[in-house]
């Protein structure tokens, strides 16, 4: 451990400041974007007609995942209400022979203040704590333009909504999660994702009138914000959408600092709008308006909103304080074959723009100085896999972020050759 942390020692002093996080994009493994069977509306397990935004979490064991989705037509034995609804339940990875699945929840309307209303919900996304629990989570009121919050009661097995004030200037697409040990809501300001600290108990949530600060600088409108979340329920980074030419795609944000530019996956400009989504491990999941364009849909896309998927392979990095140790995780998508092991590097520059290297991925970190370290293997249950480096206590070392990426090597030969290279990431020292 002495020797990891002087070597990163060594590298903070050896870098300068940095402005940027890079260009590098995930590596696209899928190659285009397929309707999600299990969340097809035409499917007659699903008790919805269509549905427009999707959020899932890590669930209490390896390969199940916490979903919710906004949904129109929703059954009334499930909680529906009437206009655009609530709906939430367990997805399960898709493990050898046996496909991926969603169990929906039987009537998510707690007895005592339920979720859904007549009104127009949208946008439910839960509060990754690490704990594969679920806790909180917030949405939009749509016909008041207010935050909306629950609490997951336990006992009821249901959500229960709660009192939460909104916050001035709230434009919507809400989502929590916590930074450096303080809990925030992100949201739409201006054409910006904001953050704001909030308080949350089981009875209410509290947000101050002000203190909201600019965490994703948007081109034209920003929005959808999804935290990144590593295994201790800390924020890394978000997934989230920007609209442009007409209609609105998907881009990352590696760090958390605002005066970086978000980076868009090139080969994924899509012709529908396309919103809020969530993932499991390295399989993103998107809400589109319509089918995407020829060139970006695998076969079988009929119209209408629906949710879609796209298999990637991305690089989280990392984020923490001193004295402490940072998870970093990178994925690929749930329910490959075990033999995926990833390597981690750091090094002093970013590449920008990035050097593609056909068919690997685009090179985001300068190769001439790349630290290892250390590798680990992807759960086929979750897709994950996890380093852990340890940061000295050391407050000269506070602020500091670093490029790294890191390199996929698949010994089951399903490529030729068979690499994947990540996404250029941050190796963040919280500044607190």
């Amino acid at each position: 451990m002495r020797s990891a942390s002087l070597a990163l020692a060594g590298v903070v002093l050896l870098s300068a400041a940095l402005t940027a996080q890079g260009d590098a994009p995930p590596a696209d493994v899928g190659g285009c974007w397929q309707i999600v069977a299990e969340f097809d509306p035409t499917k007659a397990t699903n008790p919805f007609t269509t549905s427009n935004q999707i959020h899932m979490i890590p669930a209490d064991r390896p390969g199940k995942f916490w979903v919710g989705v906004t949904c129109a037509g929703l059954l009334a034995a499930n909680g529906g209400k009437g206009g655009s609804d609530i709906l939430t339940g367990e997805w399960y990875a898709p493990l050898g022979p046996n496909p991926a699945r969603v169990v929906w929840d039987k009537g998510n309307a707690h007895p005592s203040n339920p979720i859904n209303t007549p009104n127009n919900e949208f946008g439910f996304t839960m509060l990754d704590s690490g704990t594969g629990l679920r806790t909180y989570a917030v949405w939009d009121d749509i016909t008041g333009r207010s935050l909306a919050l629950a609490y997951y009661d336990n006992a009821a097995k249901a959500w229960l909504k709660i009192p939460v004030n909104t916050p001035a200037g709230y434009v919507g697409d809400p989502s929590i999660g916590n930074i450096d040990g303080k809990t925030w809501l992100f949201y739409i300001l201006g054409i910006n994702i904001a953050a704001i600290p909030i308080t949350l108990t089981p009875t209410k949530g509290t947000v101050p009138l002000s203190q909201a600060v600019t965490l994703i600088t948007g081109v034209a409108q920003a929005h959808s914000p999804t935290p990144i979340v590593d295994n201790n329920g800390n924020v890394t980074g978000f997934s989230h959408h920007e609209t442009g030419s007409g209609d609105s795609d998907h881009y990352f944000s590696f760090d958390l600092l605002s005066s970086t530019a978000s980076v868009k996956p090139l080969t994924w400009d899509t012709t529908p709008w396309s919103n809020n989504g969530g993932f499991a491990g390295g399989r993103i999941f998107d809400a589109h308006s319509g089918p995407p364009s020829t060139a970006q849909a695998c076969a079988g896309n009929p119209a209408g909103y629906r949710i879609y998927s796209r298999d990637v392979y991305f690089c989280a990095g990392g984020r923490a304080q001193i004295g402490n140790t940072m998870p970093i995780h990178a994925y690929v998508a749930p329910g490959f074959k075990a033999g995926i092991t990833s390597v981690f590097f750091m090094g002093l520059a970013y590449l920008t723009p990035c050097v593609k290297i056909t068919p690997w991925g685009c090179l985001g970190v300068n190769p001439s100085f790349l630290l290892p370290l250390g590798a680990g293997a992807h759960s086929p249950l979750t897709g994950q896999a996890s380093i852990i480096a340890p940061i000295p206590n050391d407050a000269g070392l506070k602020g500091f972020t670093l490029p790294m990426m890191s390199l996929a090597i698949d010994a089951n030969l399903t490529r030729t050759p068979p690499f994947w290279l990540s996404n250029s990431a941050a190796f963040t020292i919280s500044p607190n």
